[in-house]
């Protein structure tokens, strides 16, 4: 499964250890970069930064894997000293750098000399590992300039790879917008469904519909105000026995137990969402708010002052800076 191929040492200093493993093409030991990179801990940024995803610039290696990773490292250690306890043995995880978070490693570190040793690992010792299977410091693999193209291109390439990435977190947030839009809307749709079912009689909806389209044809030629042509509606709607629900479209509501007052606070199923939202993402504004559930702004306002009244909800900063978290 994995394969120690050796330590190379360049001429500046810097080492590395190309290890081989099944599937996964050559990955690396955070450890034995981190001084050379001045990382104060590889591993932990590399697993809490966004210039860093899983399966893609690093993997974590656990159960049978760690197992025989570890065998590996203790059968045939050519790293040296500081990778004694690497893993440790209580450990159950260990990260391991692919070649492409090596190389974003690289580009994020500070240190001047990185994009030298970034260089001489991708255009002469994997290069060279790859095509006959060693790397011999004497070896010139390749020349200056096909040095400096292949760098060039290295650089492209990681940076399509980052933008690409951008690109998909993107579309996965709109996704999810779009879920949360096209679930609210089904619900609204399913809700005003049930209120006409009320109606007496099937076809009185399509009634009220035609008393509406002759009142606006009445009002077109004799200009009739807006008071008038509700009248005549209501007129013409009594006479023929046209009863349509008028009571609001209201939001299912649900109860959720507020452990500060200790007391269990009725609200809307969209405000039960908001309030998931913000535990998950920290805040939520107004305009997300509008966005998530697609309603007016008003509507938006009405339903998290109704959270701040409850307790539920507090508001931070003013007009558009302002946003809405849960109570600490």
């Amino acid at each position: 499964m994995f394969a120690l191929t050796d330590t190379f040492t360049q001429e500046t200093g810097f080492r590395i250890t190309p290890i081989k493993m099944e599937d996964e093409g050559f990955v690396f030991l955070p450890k034995e970069l981190e001084s050379q990179l001045e990382y104060n801990n590889l591993a932990k940024t590399v697993r809490h930064s966004e210039s860093f995803i899983e399966n893609v610039e690093y993997i974590i290696l656990r159960g049978s894997k760690l197992k025989s990773f570890k065998e590996l490292l203790n059968r045939a250690n050519t790293i040296g000293p500081v990778m004694a306890d690497y893993p440790q043995k209580q450990s159950r995880s260990a990260v391991l750098l692919t070649e492409a978070g090596l190389y974003t490693a690289l580009f994020l570190s500070r240190k001047p000399d990185a994009q030298q040793f970034r260089r001489w690992i991708t255009c002469e010792v994997l290069p060279s590992i790859r095509q006959t299977g060693m790397y011999k410091t004497s070896q010139n693999a390749v020349t200056s300039l096909e040095m400096f193209q292949l760098s060039i291109k290295v650089d492209t390439l990681h940076k399509t790879v980052l933008n690409q990435h951008s690109i998909m977190r993107d579309l996965l947030k709109m996704l999810m917008k779009q879920n949360n839009f096209q679930q609210n809307t089904i619900e609204v749709l399913q809700n005003i469904e049930a209120r006409l079912s009320e109606s007496l009689a099937p076809s009185m909806f399509d009634n009220w519909k035609k008393i509406n389209h002759l009142i606006d044809e009445i009002s077109n030629t004799y200009d009739l105000s807006a008071e008038d042509k509700q009248r005549y509606i209501e007129e013409l709607c009594m006479i023929h026995n046209v009863h349509l629900p008028t009571t609001p479209i209201k939001q299912k509501t649900s109860e959720i137990y507020d452990p500060k007052s200790g007391k269990t606070q009725k609200i809307s199923e969209r405000q039960k969402k908001a309030l998931s939202y913000i535990n998950k993402n920290g805040k939520i504004t107004n305009k997300e708010y509008r966005e998530l559930f697609a309603v007016t702004d008003r509507t938006a306002l009405r339903d998290l002052k109704q959270l701040v009244e409850k307790g539920l909800l507090q508001k931070q900063g003013h007009r558009r800076n302002s946003c809405y978290v849960i109570p600490v």
